[in-house]
């Protein structure tokens, strides 16, 4: 996992283009809730195309995997003001 190098993922597949994206991701699973509720929660309308726009991963995942990935950014490169509300509204423990 820490030798990303060997993957090859289009650009634009996750959230960012770091080499510690993969293993930052994956730690970063354990900052949101492990209920099926979370999982399943219905993004607004208001926010779906900064899901679809966060990355392909997000556009196509469930809404624990966009939350990750918007948490994931935050961390390396930092979120534009509409993914940072994305990010709020998903972040129940703030």
């Amino acid at each position: 996992m820490l030798n990303n190098r060997r993957f090859f993922l289009p650009k634009g597949c996750l959230s960012t283009n770091s080499d510690f994206h993969g293993p930052l991701h994956e730690i970063m699973h354990d900052t949101h809730p492990r209920l099926m509720a979370f999982t399943m929660k219905k993004i607004p309308a208001r926010f779906q195309k900064v899901k679809d726009e966060l990355s392909i991963y997000s556009s196509c995942s469930e809404t624990h995997e966009t939350f990750t990935e918007l948490n994931t950014k935050r961390l390396i490169e930092g979120l534009n003001p509409e993914e940072q509300s994305l990010f709020d509204y998903l972040n129940i423990f703030a």
